[in-house]
């Protein structure tokens, strides 16, 4: 049984009208690597057709979350396109895929999920193309106590979620992924 009880994913307080943009260095759609990296730009590309507006993205990603935070594997998946990507830009490494993603799911919810003691959210931005969550996490390994700040970037390619780019420690990845961190792909 799942012992996240929410605590990761309590509230979603979005703050409209605030644009995500982010340098397109940091980006990780395979087709986006031909963007000039002093330029910055939207997430989404043109060429990604985004037909959702912002107040749909945001309770996409709020669902995603609440999802997460019950441990519903089906539902999560539900809310994923058929090739999701997960970058983490800090780390230069990324997965992708269907298979990637499940199996990533299925070790979050056995092994990292349990250990969530304490969780924040500090902070939500949404627009047409993404929506961004900044928390705190605390997590209780071995009866020490270890506090993480994680930024998602969760973006929509259609009418769901193509992936997540993740701004967070090498440690907090690492007790996120468990063995598929060695299977990361370099980029």
């Amino acid at each position: 049984m799942c012992q996240f009880n929410g605590i990761f994913y309590l509230s979603h307080a979005l703050i409209r009208g605030a644009p995500l943009v982010i340098p397109s260095c940091l980006c990780f759609a395979p087709e986006m690597s031909d963007i000039d990296v002093e330029q910055p730009h939207l997430l989404a590309p043109e060429s990604m057709p985004v037909l959702l507006p912002a107040e749909q993205v945001a309770a996409l990603g709020a669902y995603h979350a609440e999802r997460e935070a019950a441990c519903d594997f089906a539902a999560v998946m539900a809310t994923l396109n058929d090739h999701p990507v997960y970058d983490y830009p800090n780390l230069r490494k990324r997965f992708s895929g269907r298979d990637k993603a499940e199996q990533f799911y299925t070790y979050f919810f056995a092994h990292f999920s349990p250990h969530v003691v304490a969780g924040r959210l500090l902070r939500e931005w949404a627009n047409d193309t993404s929506v961004a969550q900044e928390y705190d996490i605390t997590l209780s390994i071995s009866g020490q106590q270890e506090t993480h700040r994680v930024l998602g970037v969760l973006y929509v390619v259609g009418d769901r979620l193509g992936g997540e780019t993740i701004y967070a420690s090498e440690a907090a990845v690492q007790r996120m992924l468990g063995p598929l961190f060695e299977e990361l792909e370099d980029y």
